[in-house]
């Protein structure tokens, strides 16, 4: 049973809301790339995976790294392709005509 002198909330219980609406208050913090991955599958033609197959062995050999793989290059190219404008043209007018073809 309470006491008809209990005024309700402690200082302590002020203080511990007082720090969960400055914690609620805060900003989200600035987006960072996140560490978890996505799988992506796709096909290829059999001539182009062999080129890419043959041009990741030269590229493992020339950097003098253990293995470079399909995730290593399509991250990198990724990261070219948007950011660069005249690139980004460039695979858009290809998309264009393969299509057309």
């Amino acid at each position: 049973m309470s006491d008809s002198t209990d005024t309700g909330l402690t200082q302590d219980d002020l203080t511990a809301l007082a720090k969960a609406v400055r914690e609620a208050a805060r900003p989200e913090p600035p987006y960072r790339e996140r560490s978890q991955s996505t799988a992506i599958l796709f096909n290829l033609p059999l001539l182009l995976f062999n080129q890419m197959a043959e041009w990741r062995t030269a590229v493992t050999r020339q950097l003098g790294r253990a293995d470079v793989t399909d995730a290593d290059v399509f991250r990198v190219l990724t990261r070219i392709l948007t950011s660069d404008v005249e690139l980004r043209a460039r695979v858009i007018e290809h998309l264009r005509s393969e299509r057309n073809s």
